[in-house]
């Protein structure tokens, strides 16, 4: 934790994030090998990437009328997470 305040008096947002997960993927890259099964090539077939223009398109999509009359249909019927996450936008 006090790197990460450190890093942040002197770097941007963008390069501590760019830091924490170079740091991450080399902390969890031993255990994940150990568990690691690679996804079928059905399920890889279920992966879906969205992209919206702001957060506000997003949840507006995810709360409009047409996706609440269909997303009962996709609770049950499948097992899912949606997650809404900003990106980092490119200058």
């Amino acid at each position: 934790m006090a790197m990460l305040k450190s890093l942040t008096r002197t770097e941007s947002a963008l390069a501590v994030i760019f830091w924490m997960l170079v740091v991450q993927s080399a902390a969890g890259l031993l255990p994940a090998l150990y568990v690691w099964t690679w996804p079928s090539a059905h399920t890889w077939g279920y992966i879906v990437v969205i992209a919206f223009d702001s957060m506000e398109k997003a949840r507006g999509w995810y709360y409009s009328a047409a996706y609440e009359a269909v997303k009962p249909i996709r609770q049950s019927s499948t097992k899912s997470r949606i997650l809404i996450v900003e990106g980092v936008v490119r200058e």
